[in-house]
């Protein structure tokens, strides 16, 4: 997993000032991006039918395939 805190400890900027540069860059919050991109890496891995979706959540990294499931539901995709 990717945490905002860690990635700016390797950038050696404070979380805040991450939080607050990423949000006027790219318009989304940290969280907001990294579920975008957890969902598009689900989505390709669900083109493949032999592929289960508790794999899949598994992959995007949820623990619950439930939630999973309700998250894809609802995100954008």
């Amino acid at each position: 997993m990717i945490f905002l805190d860690d990635v700016a400890a390797a950038l050696f900027i404070s979380p805040n000032y991450l939080r607050q540069l990423f949000k006027q860059e790219t318009g989304q919050t940290f969280t907001e991006f990294l579920t975008a991109q957890r969902m598009q890496h689900a989505h390709m891995l669900l083109g493949n039918p032999q592929t289960k979706v508790c794999d899949v959540a598994e992959q995007a990294g949820y623990a619950d395939s439930r939630y999973f499931s309700v998250c894809f539901k609802n995100s954008t995709i």
